[in-house]
């Protein structure tokens, strides 16, 4: 996510203990910090806010192949305690269907008068 080097990140943490409240609360420990200070620890898991079930948090610098990451408690913690603020509700995708039925109507012939 690239805010590792942040002047804030920096505030944050001291060696490998977070004292960010959010993200110590939402992980239950405050080593959370990785020996370079810049990254957050590998292989922190954390419950996805689209469905509940357990996944490593994407604030973890590891990214598997074939491995999608979603939002997760622990990442917003971690972005609360960095100063950012979260929107109150996601913004609604539209469906494949209202996206297909844009493009046809784009794609009709018009009539000239």
């Amino acid at each position: 996510m690239g805010i590792g080097t942040s002047q804030t990140w920096e505030n944050l943490n001291n060696g490998s203990y977070w004292l960010g409240d959010e993200a110590s609360l939402a992980a239950g420990t405050s080593n959370l910090i990785a020996a370079d200070g810049h990254h957050a620890l590998s292989n922190l898991a954390s419950v996805r806010l689209n469905d509940g079930f357990l996944q490593e948090a994407i604030i973890s610098p590891t990214i598997t192949l074939g491995i999608r990451k979603e939002l997760t408690e622990l990442d917003v913690a971690f972005l609360t305690d960095l100063g950012y603020e979260m929107a109150a509700a996601p913004v609604p995708e539209p469906s494949s269907m209202a996206l297909f039925a844009g493009a046809l109507f784009l794609l009709l012939p018009r009539r000239k008068r």
